[in-house]
């Protein structure tokens, strides 16, 4: 069974995980929390949708994981969702030192780590337990971002272990 598939609980969107929200939500949050992205301000985060504005940012999409095999008990898949990362910057420097700074903190600071996503609106918030991130690339430079501008976008790709907490 896919983690994708999707279905209206009674008020939650709910992925067939258990899942209240997708891995760059969760993934969004707990960069957030950690202060090394921000809400509105220097260096915001988004998950899934970039905005116009401003010039340094970062964008969290969810791509396709692995499913690392099945418990014996139930058969519930073991799944690593997968992640890119997007680092979009005025200049090369402040973007390679922002990809470097994010993929120092997934690897050495992510296990366990707790995440809890307030409700808002219509969806249900929840709390996730973050196990780790793992298979973290380097940051890859993609060029500028033209014909819209000159900004430079790089990009990190890894996977994800994480679970709702109970």
């Amino acid at each position: 069974a896919s983690a994708w598939g999707v279905s209206w609980g009674s008020t939650a969107l709910v992925y067939e995980d258990g899942l209240y929200h997708s891995p760059a939500e969760v993934v969004q949050r707990m960069l957030i929390d950690a202060g090394i992205l921000t809400v509105a301000g220097t260096w915001p985060c988004w998950s899934s949708n970039e905005h116009d504005t401003p010039d340094d940012s970062v964008t969290v999409y969810d791509t396709v994981g692995t499913e690392d095999g099945r418990t014996m008990t139930d058969g519930a898949f073991q799944t690593h969702y997968g992640l890119m990362i997007r680092v979009r910057a005025q200049n090369h420097a402040a973007g390679i030192v922002k990809a470097g700074e994010l993929r120092q903190y997934l690897s050495r600071s992510v296990k366990n780590r707790r995440v809890t996503i307030p409700t808002s609106g219509d969806r249900t918030g929840a709390s996730y337990i973050v196990h780790a991130v793992t298979k973290i690339g380097q940051p890859t430079y993609l060029g500028s971002d033209v014909p819209n501008s000159r900004r430079k976008l790089f990009t990190i790709n890894a996977t994800v272990a994480l679970r709702r907490a109970a």
